[in-house]
């Protein structure tokens, strides 16, 4: 005789607990390592590109791979992608912006060599050194909520403007102001694509905004100071 008792008087069996399985693993492009490499090769190359550039790319834009904003937008960009994988910290970060930096000047000391130049690299290492793990950890924290990513834009946002004020007060004489323009433009809608995606709250946006006026205040200072070192 077939069972008639109500469905919800039934005696229901526990189901049995699924056995845990081993946590996933992050696919290799999604590794801090495995794009650390690619952000490392890369920089070498580029930074040897840049010495090729400079006499291949139309008058206006030259100064793109004869600038300090060329080499930190290169470096930034890089270690911003480079922070999209799993388990990305800050220290790594700074550690890899130093590395990017190094490896554009060394690259293009091996390319300055190959076309018959000589070009002494230690200056623009030691810079690479002090200034790479800021624009490292910057870059990163991009990706980051809040002060964090406040601290970030600022930093960044100041640098673009901050050499294209330079540029257009210095050397736009000679080099042309199209590239100057251009990077602070760039600078600005870093700036305000933050603001508008990603910041939120009156201290960070006090922060972005006040930053990159101060930033790019000393940026003009100091590469002033150094061109007359240099």
């Amino acid at each position: 005789m077939p069972d008639t008792t109500p469905s919800r008087d039934r005696a229901v069996a526990p189901s049995s607990p699924r056995p845990a399985g081993p946590a996933p693993t992050p696919a290799p492009w999604g590794r801090p390592w495995t794009r650390g490499v690619v952000v490392l090769v890369a920089s070498l190359l580029l930074g040897g590109l840049t010495s090729f550039a400079q006499g291949a790319l139309p008058a206006a834009v030259v100064p793109v791979a004869n600038s300090a904003s060329g080499w930190t937008l290169v470096s930034a960009a890089l270690v911003f992608w480079w922070a999209a994988a799993t388990g990305a910290r800050t220290w790594q970060a700074a550690a890899l912006g130093a590395a990017s930096f190094v490896l554009l000047v060394l690259g293009y000391t091996f390319a300055a060599d190959l076309r018959g130049f000589v070009y002494r690299p230690l200056l623009f290492s030691v810079v690479g050194v002090v200034v790479g793990p800021i624009v490292g950890v910057a870059a990163a924290w991009l990706r980051r909520p809040g002060t964090r990513a406040a601290l970030g834009t600022a930093l960044l946002a100041g640098v673009g403007v901050g050499d294209g004020v330079y540029g257009l007060t210095t050397v736009a004489d000679t080099t042309g102001a199209t590239y100057w323009v251009a990077i602070g433009v760039v600078a600005v809608v870093l700036l305000a694509s933050m603001l508008a995606r990603s910041l939120r709250g009156a201290l960070a946006v006090a922060t972005a905004v006040a930053g990159t006026a101060v930033v790019a205040a000393l940026f003009v200072v100091a590469f002033r100071a150094l061109g007359g070192a240099a």
